[in-house]
């Protein structure tokens, strides 16, 4: 993720210390799937959107550009975003819960200064 790419996401988001933790941060982007619950059954739905747009645009972005790569650390995303279509899951999913996980990564090391570890991310 580069210089612009992480501008944005502050500057769309407000400084990542605000938010309590990373599910809360990746939720401020509407890139967390809804869910209803009646009747003791719970349904899983599609992103929120409740969120920034322009961060949900910036963090799939960058998994796109992942997703191009052949070699280094996009690499490995691209691998788990294979592995992912290879279940069945649909590309458009895959995506959004890979730039959840990117939005998270980004919290941990803004508010927790911890490198974000991309193979505990994104396992091959």
């Amino acid at each position: 993720m580069g210089p612009v790419t992480a501008g944005l996401l502050y500057g769309e988001l407000g400084a990542p210390e605000r938010y309590y933790n990373e599910k809360a941060y990746a939720k401020a982007t509407g890139l967390t799937p809804s869910h209803r619950e009646s009747g003791g059954k719970r349904q899983v739905g599609s992103i929120t959107r409740a969120g920034s747009r322009f961060s949900r645009w910036a963090l799939t972005r960058a998994v796109i550009v992942c997703m191009h790569c052949k070699k280094g650390p996009g690499a490995q995303v691209k691998a788990w975003i294979e592995k992912q279509r290879g279940r069945g899951k649909h590309k458009l999913k895959v995506i959004a819960a890979a730039a959840r996980k990117l939005a998270e990564g980004v919290w941990r090391l803004i508010a927790w200064g911890k490198a974000f570890e991309l193979e505990k991310a994104f396992p091959a």
